[in-house]
């Protein structure tokens, strides 16, 4: 029985250690996002350089996934577009999925366009130490219905 306790408190003291070394970053983003002109009646000067102009982004869940495409986290940008959290370092993606879904079929089918066009990387962002980041989403037009006449 103690060299069961003697490696059981090996095996924690180690386990620990592993966690405390495992460096993570405390990151801020504030996001903006842009958009692309999709057609319809000719557009104004003066609306194209609204779409071009950042503003802030809110009211959209956003879902943060690491270089093995597994979702880590989620936030819901509110009034001041922030978002606070603390990860490892490395690179990620900012996604509008909570979770990716396989294509099967006709990838050209508008059903799977739309699950690809909802699934593509809208940022990618490379976290190194705490930092605060201001990350732009640009949003093309969808791909997957003809523009509007």
């Amino acid at each position: 029985m103690p060299r069961f306790l003697l490696i059981l408190l090996t095996f924690t003291l180690f386990t620990a250690e592993k966690c405390k070394n495992e460096s993570s970053s405390v990151v801020e983003i504030q996001f903006t996002k842009t958009n692309s002109y999709c057609g319809g009646a000719a557009p104004s000067d003066l609306m194209l350089k609204n779409i071009a102009t950042p503003h802030p982004f809110n009211g959209t869940m956003l879902y943060l996934y690491d270089k093995n495409i597994m979702c880590i986290d989620s936030f819901y940008a509110k009034d001041d577009s922030t978002y606070k959290t603390a990860v490892p370092i490395g690179e990620y993606t900012i996604r509008l999925v909570p979770e990716m879904k396989l294509i099967d079929g006709d990838k050209e089918s508008t059903k799977n366009c739309v699950i690809e066009y909802k699934q593509r990387v809208l940022k990618t962002i490379s976290i190194a130490s705490d930092t605060a980041i201001l990350v732009n989403l640009h949003f093309d037009c969808n791909p997957c219905y003809p523009p509007p006449p």
